[in-house]
């Protein structure tokens, strides 16, 4: 019993301790105006950079405050060179519960000739994702 209990209070002292880094490190960026997850953060110095200044820093990496799971599939290499043929994949990734889809992009579509730029199935394809996305 008594090694049981030894056990449980250096848990919950490392249980406070953790929290104390928490509170440290997430507190002291909410303390500084942070409404997002900062791409860097010393508590003990908010102002430093390994930029050589803080005005470079990333104070917007919205994509780390919370976990994000991606449930992925991914196209063929010609079937987004299509904007018609990826109506139908849309629905098959939404059918299939997917909530990221990779498609490639080819450059000789976006830049047929040298120095003639396409950019219309690319934008397509975005415009695409986000129906699908907001759907």
């Amino acid at each position: 019993m008594y090694e049981t209990d030894r056990k449980r209070v250096r848990a919950d002292e490392a249980g406070e301790k953790a929290l104390q880094v928490l509170k440290d490190y997430w507190g002291g960026m909410i303390n500084e105006g942070a409404d997002t997850f900062w791409e860097l953060y010393d508590p003990k110095d908010p102002e430093a950079s390994p930029y050589g200044g803080s005005i470079v820093n990333s104070y917007c990496h919205a994509w780390s405050c919370a976990p994000f799971f991606a449930v992925a599939g991914e196209v063929h290499n010609s079937d987004s060179s299509s904007p018609e043929y990826m109506e139908k994949i849309w629905k098959i990734a939404d059918d299939l519960g997917l909530n990221t889809l990779l498609l490639p992009v080819s450059w000789e579509l976006t830049e047929p000739e040298e120095g003639v730029f396409d950019f219309s199935i690319p934008d397509a394809l975005i415009r695409q994702a986000r129906e699908w996305k907001n759907a």
